[in-house]
């Protein structure tokens, strides 16, 4: 088993004197740009950086001579090299660990339904769920093989039918059924991915996000402006987007003008996955939900629209209270737990135009398509698949020709798509199926519709706060597609109203049960790796402990609005 070691940028760092590291970060910024590359290489007095721009940009290669005396003395130090490999020896241990656990536990759970004598497997499957989301969270290598979300599933529902799962459950966890539908599921997720990403690739988001910033005087501004930005992109993109659009800038500007990093950081990730409640395209698991629902886009939202909103501006309202003393004045990024001293200018901004309106204008027009759903009576997987198809068309035209000097927009966005979650998803619906043939999925909904009854507050407080609970055990996809699995069999007694309820409550608390720890959503480990990166702190001790500050009176407020305006559509006959 070979174990891999740090980055590149993490070696060259760990042996950069001050000056060195300040310089390649300068040029990690610069390399950000979706259109530059950044090459670096470092000899023994020199530091060389270079940023390759795009064609008809001018390049801005960084050199600094430094005298290395003191560094050659440090790169000599016995103890730097032992602690490296002090490391590599713990991370080998713990994937030794992690895949002798793994193993050992499947195995167990394949003897006892050996034993059972069961038709179809019942604990091999709860347990491959589990193995699957540890192995997604922390990724092993072996030699060239990886271990991670895209091959472990698959190898779950490999060994499940090799102990006596039908295939035919595999062919009806893919297709689905009339109410759950896995294929119209990804196409929708995937074609809004591309339209987003490409909206991304073209530098738009952050040229707006930038000139927002240029325009605060002081944390509290700052805060403002990142709370409408997050919820203004979340609306129109995807929660995923925006973190990984946003994280950086925000990181930039707290270096830049000394602020506290962490309350805007938090901001910026709760509100997130808070507007994303709002529009069925803000998260996969409301896609999820809402074709097993029967919801239309304009029909969702309208229902949780207002949910969103009301979660939106209690969350950014608590939040601000929660860090009102951090708003009140500058504070030095050393002391926030920052390992950079200095602050850095924010970074130069360009976005390609000509392809920027064009991204816009058709994801604008999908949107605007898609809210008329209830007159045109189009699917939504047959709008966003056709919009799909429409813009990688457009955008290989655009790259022969040259526009905004690019050829590469296409591949860029193809290689940014987040292929993974296809293997991943789909395996976890074959699961949750085989779930189903096994019982487990009868007794869970008799469990739930025992628990909360026919009550409205008790199916929208009830599967709500499970959702979230569940969504930390499980991660929130693998939790929404068992849960709606549950909520749509024959034995979840519950009707009319309540039943509604139960479904709206699980989409708001697939949303929420990202913001409790960084292993609730696929978003965490993310956004955690994207702060790393830049320097900063961020474990997930220090974020469970900030959300548990946080995140009880955004539930309450979120799930309180749902009931409150389920009670007011019964009143006036909606």
């Amino acid at each position: 088993m070979e174990q891999s070691s740090k980055g590149p940028r993490e070696d060259v760092n760990s042996s950069m004197s001050h000056e060195q590291a300040a310089a390649f970060r300068h040029a990690d910024d610069q390399a950000d740009h979706p259109n530059n590359n950044a090459r670096c290489s470092v000899h023994a007095d020199v530091v060389q950086i270079e940023v390759e721009i795009a064609p008809g940009e001018s390049a801005e290669p960084v050199k600094l001579e430094h005298n290395t005396e003191h560094n050659d003395a440090a790169l000599a130090r016995p103890h730097a090299s032992n602690k490296g490999h002090a490391e590599v020896q713990k991370k080998t241990i713990q994937d030794v660990l992690q895949v002798a656990v793994s193993c050992g536990v499947l195995a167990c759970s394949f003897t006892y339904d050996f034993f059972a004598a069961r038709t179809v497997p019942q604990c091999t499957p709860v347990v491959g769920v589990i193995v699957s989301i540890v192995f997604t969270l922390r990724n092993v290598w072996l030699r060239c093989f990886p271990l991670d979300m895209r091959t472990v599933p698959m190898m779950v529902v490999i060994l499940l039918v090799c102990i006596g799962a039908p295939v035919s459950a595999v062919k009806d966890g893919i297709l689905g059924s009339p109410k759950l539908r896995p294929l119209n599921v990804m196409v929708i997720f995937f074609g809004m991915a591309y339209i987003c990403i490409s909206l991304d690739q073209t530098g738009v988001l952050r040229h707006l996000a930038l000139r927002a910033a240029a325009r605060t005087k002081g944390p509290r501004s700052v805060f403002v402006v990142i709370a409408l930005l997050t919820g203004v992109l979340t609306l129109v993109t995807s929660n995923d987007i925006v973190i990984l659009t946003l994280t950086p800038i925000i990181i930039d500007l707290s270096r830049a003008k000394g602020y506290d990093p962490y309350p805007f950081l938090y901001l910026q990730f709760v509100t997130a996955n808070v507007w994303s409640i709002s529009l069925v395209i803000g998260n996969p698991t409301n896609v999820i939900v809402a074709d097993a629902a029967g919801l239309r886009f304009a029909e969702y939202a309208a229902k949780l629209a207002p949910v969103g909103v009301v979660t939106g501006v209690a969350a950014v309202l608590t939040l601000y209270v929660r860090y009102r003393k951090q708003l009140s004045g500058i504070r030095d990024l050393a002391n926030a737990g920052d390992v950079c001293e200095e602050t850095l200018p924010l970074p130069e901004d360009k976005f390609m135009q000509i392809r920027a309106k064009v991204c816009m204008l058709r994801l604008g027009a999908l949107l605007t398509f898609a809210v008329f759903d209830a007159l045109h009576k189009i699917p939504l997987w047959i709008a966003v698949g056709v919009a799909c198809s429409a813009a990688v068309l457009l955008d290989a035209v655009m790259d022969i020709a040259h526009i905004d000097k690019s050829s590469r927009m296409l591949v860029n966005t193809l290689l940014r798509m987040p292929w993974e979650v296809l293997p991943f998803a789909l395996s976890l619906f074959v699961i949750v199926e085989v779930l189903d043939r096994a019982e487990l999925v009868a007794v869970l909904a008799r469990a739930l519709s025992a628990a909360f009854g026919h009550s409205l507050s008790g199916t929208c407080f009830g599967v709500g706060i499970v959702s979230v609970l569940a969504c930390q055990l499980l991660n929130n996809q693998p939790m929404t597609v068992l849960l709606t699995k549950v909520l749509i069999h024959p034995d979840f007694k519950v009707q009319g109203q309540a039943r509604d309820g139960a479904m709206l409550a699980l989409i708001v608390g697939s949303n929420l049960g990202a913001n409790v720890t960084l292993i609730g959503a696929l978003a965490g480990p993310m956004w955690a790796s994207l702060i790393k990166r830049r320097g900063l702190i961020m474990t997930s001790s220090l974020f469970v402990q900030q959300m548990l500050s946080i995140i009880p009176f955004v539930a309450l407020a979120s799930f309180g609005s749902l009931l409150l305006e389920l009670v007011l559509y019964n009143e006036l006959g909606m």
